[in-house]
């Protein structure tokens, strides 16, 4: 797979100039997202191109937080289109690449399954049991980058309407996720009365 030839390098990359003020968008969350993409991309029963498309764009979504925060789906496009040529990706290929990466964003919409695994593989820790440890890690990242407040009153109202609003896209994700999401939404009600 071309996907082999690129990871180290991405991964090293991340690991030498990432700035240690993200703590939620650092080196574990892109493993943990190639991890996911690969369980989900295995379950669709992917070939192995459009396999290779899937996790390359899933080690390279968040490559952009290199450059700035801000706008860093497009930083990471600019990453890819530099990166992937180097190692033997097509033009076509890089085109796929590019579309599910922008895609990641949150405002937009997946368009294939493709995308829709990558954004179920980008959230998918919202199901799982450690979904406190890593989303607070995001609340911290927002603290120290964007002033927000430090209440955990205000973090619990909104991860909880985030949360409630949350539906994964693939029927792997929904088999596998949707439980332990409903779990977190009702531990986020618990903790809410508690304050």
């Amino acid at each position: 797979m071309l996907f082999d030839t690129i990871r180290d390098h991405v991964l090293q990359d991340l690991l030498t100039n990432l700035p240690a003020t993200l703590p939620y968008h650092d080196y574990a969350h892109t493993i943990d997202v190639v991890r996911a993409a690969q369980e989900y991309g295995t379950a669709a029963g992917l070939d192995q191109a459009s396999m290779d498309m899937l996790l390359a764009a899933s080690l390279l979504h968040e490559t952009g937080i290199l450059k700035g925060y801000i706008g860093h789906e497009e930083e990471s496009v600019a990453y890819a289109k530099r990166i992937l040529p180097v190692y033997g990706y097509s033009d076509a290929q890089i085109n796929v690449i590019v579309q599910l990466i922008l895609e990641t964003e949150i405002s937009r919409k997946p368009t294939s399954l493709l995308s829709e695994i990558l954004r179920d593989a980008d959230l998918d820790y919202l199901g799982r049991p450690d979904y406190f440890a890593i989303a607070h890690k995001l609340r911290l990242e927002w603290i120290h980058l964007n002033n927000y407040p430090k209440s955990l009153k205000v973090w619990y109202l909104e991860q909880l309407n985030f949360l409630q609003k949350h539906k994964y896209y693939t029927i792997w994700a929904t088999q596998s996720r949707s439980q332990g999401l409903e779990d977190n939404i009702k531990l986020i009600h618990e903790l809410i009365s508690l304050s």
